[in-house]
């Protein structure tokens, strides 16, 4: 069904483990799709932002995780990052105290 210019399907044909149940943000297939749903309960975001508690038995990242409020403490997946895990502030005299 179109949404805007958008559109939010949902199929039950596929009964594979990795069947796509529901996607939103592409044309009437789901290989574009900024949003999946399998049945498998995998779940695919583009982009996303969760609030409340966040549960993982595993998992990566590769960009910035950030602890707390500002950018004082946090964990850089990051290749080439400076610091991969910091914690502190700015001192009085500007300099990171890492």
């Amino acid at each position: 069904m179109p949404v805007g210019t958008y559109y939010v399907y949902a199929d039950n044909v596929d009964l594979s483990e990795y069947a796509v149940r529901i996607w939103a943000g592409a044309d009437e297939t789901y290989s574009n799709s900024r949003f999946i749903v399998f049945k498998n309960g995998y779940v695919y975001a583009q982009q996303g932002y969760f609030e409340g508690s966040i549960h993982a038995t595993n998992g990566n990242f590769s960009g910035k995780l950030t602890i707390g409020t500002g950018d004082a403490h946090g964990i850089n997946g990051a290749e080439d990052a400076e610091y991969i895990i910091w914690s502190g502030k700015a001192t009085a005299n500007g300099n990171d105290s890492y």
